[in-house]
């Protein structure tokens, strides 16, 4: 009787264990309802909008967010109103990035993605790392994909999302805009 209820506790744990770390095999590709990109996630992103008022008109901000072991991915898209300039942009999104999650940046570089300008950083915090892309597609839509992972925390899954975001076609609410 006591090695059945052992051998049943351990079959819960180990089933809990695998649940827990599941291989990176088992991630999703996501793509939004609009296709406009995919990414490597460790499960169903959820979504939010957020639109903010411009003088030159509304800012329209797509959040998708999942959050696995003690990492958290996101992926945002942003409309512009008005085009943007892509080398500005990409400065004021990691400036503006890093000091949202009070990090301090430690390492960046230019990338082209798909052939799209992009720009790849990395941010470390107190507690947790910090790895980003930014690609700007065409004039008006701007993509950030980022990963928290905790300092002791396995940072090939950052690099496996962040490495896995592509644009799949280009498109901007205000395409059709002047």
């Amino acid at each position: 009787m006591v090695n059945r209820i052992s051998l049943s506790v351990l079959v819960v744990v180990f089933a809990i264990s695998a649940l827990a770390f599941k291989p990176l095999d088992d991630w999703i590709r996501f793509v939004p309802p609009e296709g406009t990109f995919a990414v490597l996630m460790p499960n169903q992103p959820e979504h939010s909008t957020k639109t903010s008022e411009n003088p030159a008109g509304k800012i329209v901000t797509e959040i998708w967010r999942s959050s696995y072991q003690d990492g958290v991915y996101l992926v945002g898209a942003t409309d512009y109103p008005v085009d943007v300039d892509p080398k500005k942009e990409m400065d004021l999104d990691r400036d503006n990035f890093l000091k949202a999650v009070n990090a301090k940046l430690t390492s960046e570089s230019d990338i082209k993605v798909g052939g799209y300008p992009g720009r790849e950083f990395a941010g470390s915090g107190d507690n947790d790392d910090w790895a980003s892309r930014v690609l700007v597609d065409g004039k008006r839509r701007v993509y950030q994909v980022a990963v928290r992972t905790p300092k002791s925390g396995d940072h090939s899954l950052a690099t496996k999302c962040v490495n896995s975001f592509e644009i799949l076609k280009s498109v901007s609410k205000y395409e059709n805009s002047n």
